[in-house]
């Protein structure tokens, strides 16, 4: 279970640098919304795989490039 957590994480990192390398602004809006600060983060599911998916939409436009 842990290890899957990690992979996922690792993931999501490698999503943030990909999609802030073509659309910086955006990225770094998204990741802010997520977890503003330190201590504070999305606890609610439903908007956190909402942001999940506009990172993936901002990493696939990334691609296309």
């Amino acid at each position: 279970m842990r290890l899957e957590v990690m992979r996922e994480g690792i993931e999501d990192y490698e999503l943030l640098m990909e999609s802030a390398r073509h659309a910086p602004a955006s990225t770094d809006a998204l990741a802010r919304a997520v977890m503003p600060t330190f201590t504070d983060y999305l606890r609610n599911v439903a908007q956190f795989r909402k942001a999940e998916r506009e990172l993936l939409r901002l990493a696939t436009e990334a691609h296309r490039e």
